[in-house]
């Protein structure tokens, strides 16, 4: 009978993603499963109704919003697991896709799951030697051909309206060479180089760096390899790790391959109406789960 029932929850892609988001939100596996089997005597749309509701009950205090790195990961990784789940649900209609638990709990046992920024914060330094030149090589392969960004920014015109205002930034060669030059110096100046990191991450900075639109889940041992590197250097690492084979959650990938941008005119900027796209992304697909302020 216990069979049956599993059987049916794995066969059902609405069970096998939600009574799986259950599961993995939770330590102890057991104990929930027992929990949910108990629960699963009763009709079938009964039972899925129940389900349903134990997802809403896991965020029903979270408020997208107000989501922040320092203060909410836990609430963030309940986000981005639950989007990255029933974004691959939503897939399910098109062609057999299923989220990968298997490879979710093996990193989650192993190192473990973190949240990474999608444009890097500027508070962390970076001192050793190794990992300054290698911050020089990838930042330097990465905007070896970029020349102008278009940034947005937000100004409030007479009316008191706030309305996007586009500029373009130059990229010039005497920034490429300047880091060429650090690269290939037997010995570098640690207060030169970290002057020079500060003004590339200016050059590709958005605003919101710890809220929801710049932020996005991945595997700590994958996050450590992007720390500190322009939009464009994390960009490449993540087409980089996927051919590697190694596994990259859907919505972070999307993310970073810009898949909710309505027009990539600029793959190596993370712009404002792609952080607002992607958040919109997140809103819509976990809405059925939030539940509104009373």
């Amino acid at each position: 009978d216990y069979f049956n029932r599993l059987f049916y929850w794995y066969n059902n892609s609405k069970l096998y993603h939600h009574i799986g988001y259950l599961l993995a939100i939770q330590d102890n596996n057991f104990n929930v499963l027992k929990n949910i089997i108990s629960n699963s005597n009763v009709k079938k749309d009964i039972f899925q109704e129940w389900v349903f509701d134990q997802i809403v009950e896991s965020i029903k205090n979270v408020k997208l919003d107000n989501l922040d790195y320092e203060k909410n990961k836990m609430d963030l990784h309940k986000v981005f697991l639950l989007h990255n789940i029933i974004a691959t649900d939503n897939l399910n209609s098109a062609q057999k896709n299923v989220f990968p638990f298997n490879l979710y709990k093996k990193i989650k046992n192993e190192k473990g799951w973190s949240i990474e920024h999608i444009h890097a914060q500027q508070s962390k330094e970076i001192k050793e030697l190794k990992a300054i030149k290698q911050w020089l090589s990838d930042t330097l392969k990465a905007i070896e051909n970029i020349h102008e960004i278009e940034t947005e920014s937000k100004i409030f015109d007479s009316d008191e309206k706030e309305v996007s205002v586009q500029s373009v930034v130059k990229i010039d060669d005497a920034l490429r060479d300047e880091i060429k030059k650090m690269m290939n110096s037997e010995t570098i100046n640690y207060n030169d180089f970290n002057d020079l990191r500060i003004r590339v991450t200016r050059l590709f900075e958005s605003e919101s760096v710890h809220v929801l639109d710049n932020l996005a889940l991945l595997a700590k041992s994958d996050n450590s390899a992007l720390n500190n590197s322009i939009f464009p250097v994390k960009r490449n690492k993540i087409i980089q790790m996927e051919k590697e084979g190694k596994y990259i959650p859907l919505t972070t990938r999307n993310a970073f391959l810009k898949y909710y941008s309505e027009k990539d005119i600029q793959p190596f900027y993370w712009s404002k109406s792609d952080k607002q796209n992607y958040f919109t992304n997140i809103q819509e697909t976990l809405k059925p789960f939030i539940t509104k302020e009373s």
